[in-house]
């Protein structure tokens, strides 16, 4: 029988930002909006990210205020934005605090997706360009 790992569901868990309530990451100096945010990886709102070698660095500003430094690999080009992959910085607590503030926002909604208009991305896997 096949047997879930909680801590992949977990570090896969996203949550998805309606356009008047993104994050905003400040990355090599430059600020983009965040679309989607997960424990390992987010979307920003940019059809190229500057980057080192495929690493970013920078920062990205909660919804509290709060301002975490981050670091990551810049991935493919998603229907959305630019995929952030194998994110350091950002943590499960993070992620759930986000959703928390959006179902406050909207309590009618279970599926923050449905505020995109119930567009409903892919999964991303990683890849560099």
């Amino acid at each position: 029988m096949f047997q879930r790992n909680e801590k992949n569901r977990r570090r896969r868990f996203r949550v998805q930002l309606p356009p008047n309530l993104m994050l905003k990451a400040t990355l090599n100096g430059i600020a983009y909006d965040v679309i989607e945010v997960a424990e390992l990886s987010m979307v920003v709102t940019a059809q190229h990210v500057i980057n080192e070698d495929g690493v970013c660095t920078g920062t990205i500003e909660f919804s509290d205020g709060r301002i975490q430094e981050i670091s990551g690999q810049v991935g493919r080009l998603s229907h959305l934005g630019r995929v952030i992959y194998e994110i350091e910085g950002i943590t499960a607590p993070d992620v759930v605090k986000e959703q928390r503030r959006l179902l406050r926002k909207f309590p009618t909604v279970r599926d923050p997706s449905s505020l995109l208009g119930g567009f409903k991305p892919e999964i991303f896997r990683p890849e560099i360009d």
